[in-house]
């Protein structure tokens, strides 16, 4: 996201424990923003969400624009911060703090950030105290692919000692710790600059060059019965593309966002991933049903695309992983001194991520076996050393593929080019509801359970 305003990250937040509270609990409280100690002087504070250390994301500086062409180009990207919050209970009962209720809405705030790692402008949630269905983004957040990412700080009881005999000279409070992650300084505007006029030429093209926003896409996750089952869906931004997906709406449904995007006649959509670069022109891939509107561009990623390659048509596999998206255009332009020529104008790139989709698990016993059985469009085989597969969080490491020895618990395969098999770790028959991560190239799929 790009924002101006630090204070809508913390007031999203504690939107989003306030109502999540109402929801689960039916318990109305107000969260303060204050420093902790000054939290104690204000008797109406249930619970405090402080913002107390901001810093530029070292992972994500110096990250120029693709395209600037302007003297200082890093000014031209959005700034990203990394925010530290301290999360402490205050409670009171008469003059005596109310250690049960401090301690039991403590508890279940920490489950809402557990519940709720990352959250966008789409998030509605029933607030006190009529439950009315409120957006738990601030206003200054909402209409540009606004995120927010919450990770909990794994801080040692020493740590946090340290943390308050710097802050007060007291006991060490009740206390939860988070990095929040955000692109908040809005970025400049590009500069531009001419080159040399070797020549002039004359026509009339509408609206100007193109320019990309953001990209989003919708995932629709089946939830287990101990999460309440039902079915949830989720906007992403970035759009995160699942290949073969058969939900409706498709995952793979991609919707790209920015301002003179033309009709789709001149247009063809650019990919740089994995692959290398694939131009893809809406007219010799129908299958991807694009749809252009002169503010957006929709289209559905499909395995594959037919492009020209050395003058020939040839098919490209479209594969797994993080893709930088632009729109490029083709117009023709009669020139002074010659022949009519074609102008071509590039927007922007804006990022997709390509993922695997599962379409089923099936578990099996003796020895407790996990098969998660792929959609049509990525090769199991092939990326099996690129992939990385978690159940309830414990990793599992690929088999050797020439290995003589047999695989073994908290290992799994590629058995065909479809499927992947796991050696599991513990009795799937236990009764537990347990996830499952699958991640190739870096993008994970949809989650699944493991259910009873």
């Amino acid at each position: 996201m790009a924002i101006a305003d630090l204070y809508g990250v913390t007031a999203s937040l504690r939107n989003l424990v306030r109502y999540n509270i109402w929801r689960i609990a039916g318990i109305s409280i107000n969260v303060s923003d204050l420093p902790p100690e000054k939290a104690d002087e204000l008797s109406s504070a249930n619970l405090n969400l402080h913002l107390y250390h901001a810093m530029e994301d070292p992972a994500k500086r110096n990250a120029f624009a693709a395209d600037s062409l302007g003297p200082f180009p890093i000014k031209e990207s959005p700034l990203p911060l990394l925010l530290y919050y301290v999360l402490t209970p205050h409670s009171i009962d008469g003059d005596l703090p109310d250690i049960a209720g401090q301690q039991r809405l403590m508890g279940l705030a920490m489950k809402t950030f557990h519940d709720f790692p990352a959250f966008d402008e789409n998030l509605k949630m029933p607030s006190p105290p009529t439950s009315t269905p409120q957006q738990v983004f601030e206003p200054s957040l909402r209409g540009a692919g606004s995120r927010i990412e919450i990770i909990p700080r794994q801080l040692s009881p020493e740590d946090s000692i340290n943390f308050w005999s710097a802050a007060q000279n007291r006991t060490a409070r009740l206390t939860a710790y988070y990095e929040v992650r955000s692109t908040l300084i809005v970025a400049d505007e590009p500069e531009r600059r001419a080159g040399l006029v070797l020549g002039y030429g004359l026509g009339v093209v509408p609206g100007g060059r193109p320019r990309l926003t953001a990209t989003s896409s919708i995932q629709t996750v089946t939830l287990p019965p101990a999460l309440g089952s039902g079915i949830l869906q989720t906007a992403l931004f970035p759009a995160e593309a699942g290949l073969g997906s058969t939900t409706i709406p498709s995952a793979a449904r991609v919707t790209v966002t920015g301002t003179d995007l033309g009709d789709g006649t001149a247009e063809t959509i650019v990919l740089n991933g994995p692959q290398g670069e694939i131009e893809i022109d809406p007219v010799a891939n129908p299958d991807w049903s694009f749809s252009f509107a002169s503010g957006s561009a929709v289209f559905t990623v499909q395995p594959t695309a037919r492009v020209l390659e050395g003058g020939a048509i040839a098919t490209k596999a479209i594969e797994p992983g993080i893709q930088a998206l632009s729109l490029r255009r083709r117009r023709q332009l009669a020139v002074s001194n010659g022949p009519p020529r074609t102008a071509t104008s590039q927007s922007n790139a804006v990022p997709l991520a390509v993922a695997a989709t599962i379409q089923n698990i099936t578990v099996l016993a003796a020895p407790p076996r996990l098969r998660i059985n792929l959609a049509a469009g990525i090769d199991a085989q092939t990326y099996a050393n690129r992939t990385e597969i978690a159940v309830a969080g414990e990793t599992y490491l690929l088999h050797p593929v020439n290995s003589p020895s047999p695989v073994a618990p908290g290992e799994f395969t590629a058995p065909t080019t479809s499927r992947f098999e796991l050696l599991l770790t513990f009795d799937p028959a236990d009764g537990q509801t347990r996830s499952v991560r699958l991640g190739i190239a870096g993008v994970d799929s949809a989650p699944f359970w493991i259910a009873p």
